[in-house]
């Protein structure tokens, strides 16, 4: 949430096709849109494409605030729905330390390390709710 110079911010992810993870999602074909075919079966119609409706959605809200060392805080909040009755609700708060200004254009450069402590509640819409805290980090290179 929030850019570099911190302040509102807004996501909203519209995805198509079936959720894949890890080596999964490089060695399916899935249909993006109806009418195309899904990962199983050779020449066999999408039955239940969705068209541009899209299976899954995402929703965020932030507010980032600057620190003084250049590194940024930013409460959230995340809603997403994922699939026909599930849907995924977060909030908590982002740290992200940039990496360190280079001279001429005052941009960051090197490695980005964000950190979210959150907590989440999730349900697929058969089974009650399920809630938990989580702590996720990434670092990125630029």
């Amino acid at each position: 949430p929030g850019g570099e110079d911190g302040g509102l911010s807004f996501s909203l992810e519209p995805s198509w096709g079936e959720a894949a993870s890890g080596t999964q999602a490089l060695w399916q074909a899935q249909a993006g849109l109806g009418g195309q075919e899904r990962g199983g079966g050779a020449g066999a119609p999408l039955a239940d494409a969705p068209g541009w409706t899209p299976d899954r959605l995402a929703m965020e809200l932030g507010w980032g605030i600057v620190l003084p060392n250049g590194a940024q805080v930013a409460p959230f909040g995340r809603w997403s729905r994922e699939g026909a009755a599930g849907y995924r609700l977060n909030a908590g708060t982002r740290l992200t330390a940039l990496g360190a200004p280079t001279e001429a254009e005052g941009a960051s450069r090197g490695p980005q390390l964000t950190v979210d402590l959150f907590g989440e509640q999730a349900s697929d819409g058969a089974q009650p709710a399920q809630r938990r805290v989580g702590l996720l980090g990434r670092i990125a290179f630029r």
